[in-house]
Protein backbone atom coordinates (compact mmCIF):
# COMPACT_ATOMS: atom_id res chain seq x y z
CA UNK A 1 0.00 0.00 0.00
CA UNK A 2 2.70 2.38 1.04
CA UNK A 3 3.88 1.68 -2.98
CA UNK A 4 0.64 3.25 -4.07
CA UNK A 5 0.51 6.19 -1.95
CA UNK A 6 4.03 7.19 -2.89
CA UNK A 7 3.40 7.10 -7.05
CA UNK A 8 0.64 9.65 -6.80
CA UNK A 9 -2.76 9.72 -8.43
CA UNK A 10 -0.83 9.86 -11.78
CA UNK A 11 1.61 7.03 -11.29
CA UNK A 12 -1.94 4.71 -10.37
CA UNK A 13 -3.71 5.85 -13.21
CA UNK A 14 -0.39 4.80 -15.44
CA UNK A 15 -0.32 1.39 -13.90
CA UNK A 16 -4.22 1.43 -14.34
CA UNK A 17 -3.73 1.88 -17.71
CA UNK A 18 -1.08 -0.66 -18.58
CA UNK A 19 -2.68 -3.49 -16.99
CA UNK A 20 -6.34 -3.04 -18.11
CA UNK A 21 -7.15 -4.93 -21.77
CA UNK A 22 -7.41 -1.40 -23.25
CA UNK A 23 -4.77 0.03 -25.46
CA UNK A 24 -3.82 2.63 -27.76
CA UNK A 25 -3.84 2.17 -31.39
CA UNK A 26 -2.47 4.39 -34.29
CA UNK A 27 -5.41 6.35 -36.23
CA UNK A 28 -5.14 8.18 -39.30
CA UNK A 29 -6.97 11.49 -40.46
CA UNK A 30 -6.99 11.36 -43.92
CA UNK A 31 -8.81 13.44 -46.83
CA UNK A 32 -9.02 13.50 -50.64
CA UNK A 33 -9.75 16.56 -52.40
CA UNK A 34 -9.79 17.72 -55.49
CA UNK A 35 -7.22 19.86 -56.90
CA UNK A 36 -8.41 21.07 -60.03
CA UNK A 37 -10.92 20.05 -63.05
CA UNK A 38 -11.23 21.40 -65.86
CA UNK A 39 -13.87 21.14 -69.15
CA UNK A 40 -11.96 20.28 -72.60
CA UNK A 41 -15.97 19.44 -74.06
CA UNK A 42 -19.58 19.37 -72.07
CA UNK A 43 -21.83 16.67 -72.07
CA UNK A 44 -24.32 19.36 -73.45
CA UNK A 45 -24.55 22.36 -75.48
CA UNK A 46 -25.64 24.41 -72.79
CA UNK A 47 -23.27 23.29 -70.69
CA UNK A 48 -23.07 20.81 -67.79
CA UNK A 49 -24.09 20.83 -64.04
CA UNK A 50 -21.22 18.68 -61.94
CA UNK A 51 -21.48 17.28 -59.10
CA UNK A 52 -19.33 14.12 -57.72
CA UNK A 53 -20.52 10.83 -55.87
CA UNK A 54 -18.19 9.13 -53.44
CA UNK A 55 -19.23 5.67 -52.18
CA UNK A 56 -17.20 4.80 -49.28
CA UNK A 57 -16.71 0.59 -48.30
CA UNK A 58 -15.20 0.46 -45.07
CA UNK A 59 -13.98 -3.16 -43.68
CA UNK A 60 -14.94 -1.90 -39.96
CA UNK A 61 -18.25 0.27 -40.79
CA UNK A 62 -21.72 -0.12 -43.09
CA UNK A 63 -21.03 1.68 -46.43
CA UNK A 64 -21.72 5.44 -47.03
CA UNK A 65 -22.54 7.80 -50.09
CA UNK A 66 -21.86 11.66 -50.46
CA UNK A 67 -22.50 13.99 -53.08
CA UNK A 68 -19.96 16.86 -53.74
CA UNK A 69 -21.24 19.71 -53.76
CA UNK A 70 -24.17 18.13 -51.87
CA UNK A 71 -27.54 18.14 -53.13
CA UNK A 72 -29.04 19.59 -54.79
CA UNK A 73 -26.64 21.78 -55.85
CA UNK A 74 -24.11 21.76 -58.62
CA UNK A 75 -21.24 23.10 -60.48
CA UNK A 76 -21.68 24.74 -63.66
CA UNK A 77 -18.92 23.70 -66.33
CA UNK A 78 -18.75 27.66 -67.08
CA UNK A 79 -17.37 28.43 -64.05
CA UNK A 80 -14.78 25.47 -63.14
CA UNK A 81 -11.53 27.63 -63.15
CA UNK A 82 -13.68 28.82 -59.78
CA UNK A 83 -13.32 25.03 -58.19
CA UNK A 84 -10.09 24.21 -56.61
CA UNK A 85 -8.76 22.57 -53.86
CA UNK A 86 -12.23 21.25 -52.49
CA UNK A 87 -12.23 18.36 -50.31
CA UNK A 88 -14.20 15.42 -51.41
CA UNK A 89 -14.25 13.07 -48.23
CA UNK A 90 -11.98 12.63 -45.12
CA UNK A 91 -12.31 10.80 -42.11
CA UNK A 92 -10.23 8.73 -39.37
CA UNK A 93 -9.14 5.57 -40.24
CA UNK A 94 -8.38 3.05 -37.02
CA UNK A 95 -5.50 0.59 -37.32
CA UNK A 96 -6.01 -1.82 -39.66
CA UNK A 97 -8.94 0.16 -41.29
CA UNK A 98 -9.23 -0.22 -45.00
CA UNK A 99 -11.54 1.57 -47.15
CA UNK A 100 -12.66 1.45 -50.86
CA UNK A 101 -13.75 4.81 -52.45
CA UNK A 102 -15.54 4.93 -56.09
CA UNK A 103 -15.52 8.34 -57.20
CA UNK A 104 -17.29 9.60 -59.97
CA UNK A 105 -18.16 12.50 -62.08
CA UNK A 106 -21.82 12.90 -63.03
CA UNK A 107 -23.36 15.54 -65.02
CA UNK A 108 -26.82 16.43 -63.17
CA UNK A 109 -30.25 16.25 -65.29
CA UNK A 110 -33.88 17.21 -64.99
CA UNK A 111 -36.05 13.82 -63.88
CA UNK A 112 -37.87 11.86 -64.75
CA UNK A 113 -37.12 12.77 -68.72
CA UNK A 114 -33.38 12.42 -68.07
CA UNK A 115 -31.48 10.82 -65.55
CA UNK A 116 -27.66 11.97 -64.74
CA UNK A 117 -24.95 10.87 -66.67
CA UNK A 118 -21.92 9.38 -65.70
CA UNK A 119 -18.54 11.30 -67.01
CA UNK A 120 -15.79 8.68 -65.26
CA UNK A 121 -14.91 6.87 -62.60
CA UNK A 122 -11.84 5.93 -60.27
CA UNK A 123 -11.10 3.88 -57.52
CA UNK A 124 -9.03 3.97 -54.27
CA UNK A 125 -8.12 1.59 -52.19
CA UNK A 126 -6.68 3.77 -48.92
CA UNK A 127 -5.67 0.98 -45.63
CA UNK A 128 -4.37 2.16 -42.15
CA UNK A 129 -1.33 0.05 -41.65
CA UNK A 130 -0.23 0.65 -37.87
CA UNK A 131 0.17 4.05 -38.78
CA UNK A 132 1.39 3.80 -42.08
CA UNK A 133 -0.67 4.93 -45.04
CA UNK A 134 -1.17 2.54 -48.38
CA UNK A 135 -3.24 3.70 -51.35
CA UNK A 136 -3.89 1.87 -54.99
CA UNK A 137 -5.94 3.79 -57.67
CA UNK A 138 -7.30 1.96 -60.23
CA UNK A 139 -10.20 2.80 -63.03
CA UNK A 140 -13.12 0.39 -63.47
CA UNK A 141 -13.72 1.34 -66.88
CA UNK A 142 -10.85 2.01 -68.96
CA UNK A 143 -13.25 3.48 -71.90
CA UNK A 144 -14.35 6.60 -70.12
CA UNK A 145 -11.16 7.18 -67.52
CA UNK A 146 -8.11 7.22 -68.10
CA UNK A 147 -4.67 8.23 -65.79
CA UNK A 148 -2.88 10.80 -67.24
CA UNK A 149 -0.12 11.03 -64.67
CA UNK A 150 0.45 8.39 -61.82
CA UNK A 151 2.61 11.07 -59.76
CA UNK A 152 -0.42 13.73 -59.66
CA UNK A 153 -3.01 11.25 -59.60
CA UNK A 154 -4.53 13.23 -63.04
CA UNK A 155 -7.34 11.71 -64.76
CA UNK A 156 -8.99 12.25 -68.15
CA UNK A 157 -12.58 11.27 -68.27
CA UNK A 158 -14.88 11.01 -71.21
CA UNK A 159 -17.77 9.41 -70.76
CA UNK A 160 -21.49 10.79 -72.38
CA UNK A 161 -19.59 12.61 -74.24
CA UNK A 162 -18.09 15.09 -72.39
CA UNK A 163 -14.61 15.75 -71.46
CA UNK A 164 -12.77 16.50 -68.36
CA UNK A 165 -9.17 16.52 -66.59
CA UNK A 166 -9.42 16.39 -63.29
CA UNK A 167 -6.31 16.34 -60.27
CA UNK A 168 -7.05 14.51 -56.72
CA UNK A 169 -4.87 14.48 -53.99
CA UNK A 170 -4.85 12.43 -50.98
CA UNK A 171 -3.16 13.89 -47.70
CA UNK A 172 -2.64 12.35 -44.48
CA UNK A 173 -3.23 14.72 -41.85
CA UNK A 174 -2.46 13.76 -38.57
CA UNK A 175 -1.95 11.00 -36.24
CA UNK A 176 -4.68 10.05 -33.54
CA UNK A 177 -4.92 8.21 -30.63
CA UNK A 178 -7.80 5.45 -30.78
CA UNK A 179 -8.36 3.92 -27.85
CA UNK A 180 -9.39 -0.04 -28.86
CA UNK A 181 -9.86 -3.22 -26.89
CA UNK A 182 -6.47 -5.56 -26.70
Amino acid sequence: MLKFRQMGLAGLLVSALLMSPLGFAKGQAVKLSLSHIEKIKTTEESGDELYFSVTEYSSVERPRQITVPSFPTYWLSKHLSNVNDVVLWEKELADKESVMLVISLIERDAPPWNVDDLIGTVKLKISNDHGKLKRAWSIPNAAETKRLDDNKNEFQMTGDGGDYKLSLQVEQEKEVSVQKAR
